[in-house]
């Protein structure tokens, strides 16, 4: 998540609290992350078909990649959340 939190900040996002809409700029992030994922699961599926048995290492591998990319996503998710959020609230205890 540390990742997509500093990718989405890094970018030049726009938030207007009274409309409650954040703005992001184009970006090829989103683009990768989704060919990334394509790629390596194809590639294991692939390596899981033509062998004769079912690899633990791949399989270990396919679960860490779908995570890492699913808390890129999760990050920059969230830093744009706490973005919309009014800036009282953000640094409230609940």
């Amino acid at each position: 998540m540390g990742t997509g939190a500093v990718l989405a900040k890094n970018s030049a996002i726009t938030v207007d609290r009274v409309q409650r809409t954040v703005t992001v700029p184009g970006s090829v992030v989103p683009m990768l992350l989704i060919l990334a994922t394509f790629a390596s699961k194809f590639f294991i599926g692939f390596e899981l078909a033509a062998s004769a048995g079912v690899d633990s290492t791949l399989i270990a591998l396919n679960a860490l990649i779908s995570g890492v990319i699913a808390g890129i996503f999760a990050g920059r998710f969230l830093f744009y959340w706490l973005a919309l959020r009014p800036a009282a609230a953000v640094f409230e205890r609940v």
